[in-house]
């Protein structure tokens, strides 16, 4: 057969179903059911022999067929850095609360390796996800699967939706309040495109008579003098930087608005942001038209009383 199927006599030549394979293995449906989903309550011989007969139809386990056929949507597949990222916690606390209001269940998986993003958003599209949101900070995503709304979080790829944060808005906060301490310039540390799409993957060096204007000139261990202010696109990061003795009054850290902290900070509402996604991803898996803008979540700075 065209498509490898092994057949005697007697067998369908259609797609083989669940039924097929309980026919061909001599077990039921609710056995065949079992194995798919890995049970422990079908004995290792049984499950080995409908394995066979899967292999020897071809079969190929569909999820999202099955749900199709139950006039149920797949879930809503979120791939985020890290269950303790403190950029996505917020997000997923209001994305899970919008879904759960509407009976949508999450498919949540966590990452953070670099170039993972494309390679996810397949995982979960094998998993029959219905609309799928990415985390952007773990691409290039390359091609992603057609067929299934997909946004990007904190970023930007093209051909997909994104929620990201007012990276203008961002910047021009941080530099003004990096001015008002004396820094002349400033490096932007962590993953730069949170805040300047495309920019790249080193850390930005910019400097504030030129707004906007990036430099890849120098690494952070290079320029992060006291004459320097640094921008922290990453909580981790701006603790390293006190670590090492960076003074508080020319670092701006990166923050979900619930971050506390004893130096500046650019905060957002993690919680808000995830409740504008998931209203937008589900109004997409119910067949509403892409909305006509990107997310973009507003930007504030907290300046907390920092003395050296």
């Amino acid at each position: 057969m065209g498509n490898g199927a092994v057949l005697n006599a007697g067998e369908s030549a259609a797609r083989p179903t669940i039924r097929d394979v309980a026919r061909l293995a001599g077990v039921s449906k609710l056995t065949v059911s079992l194995v798919l989903r890995e049970s422990a309550s079908v004995r290792p011989q049984t499950a080995e022999t409908v394995r066979a007969a899967m292999a020897r139809m071809n079969y190929v386990y569909d999820p999202r067929a099955v749900r199709f056929r139950q006039g149920r949507p797949g879930p809503l597949g979120v791939a985020l850095r890290g269950a303790g990222d403190p950029l996505s916690a917020g997000v997923l606390s209001g994305l899970s609360e919008v879904a759960g209001k509407a009976g949508q269940a999450l498919l949540v998986c966590f990452g953070g390796r670099r170039g993972a993003g494309g390679d996810t958003a397949f995982l979960l599209h094998a998993e029959g996800a219905s609309a799928m949101l990415i985390d952007a900070r773990d691409g290039p995503f390359g091609t992603t699967p057609g067929g299934v709304p997909t946004m990007a979080l904190f970023g930007t790829p093209p051909g997909m939706m994104s929620a990201q944060l007012d990276g203008a808005q961002a910047l021009r906060l941080a530099t003004e309040y990096l001015e008002q301490q004396g820094a002349t310039r400033f490096v932007l540390a962590g993953r730069p495109e949170i805040l300047v799409p495309g920019a790249g993957q080193d850390p930005v060096h910019l400097r504030l008579d030129h707004p906007g204007a990036t430099e890849f000139m120098e690494r952070l261990g290079q320029t992060a003098t006291p004459a320097d202010g640094i921008i922290c696109t990453d909580p981790a990061i701006g603790r390293l930087c006190r670590a090492v003795g960076v003074p508080r009054a020319r670092l701006v850290v990166l923050g979900d608005a619930e971050r506390t902290g004893d130096c500046a900070a650019l905060c957002f509402d993690g919680r808000a942001l995830g409740q504008t996604i998931g209203r937008r991803l589900l109004d997409r898996m119910s067949g509403g038209p892409p909305g006509a803008e990107d997310i973009v979540a507003p930007v504030w700075l907290t300046t907390p009383r920092c003395d050296g």
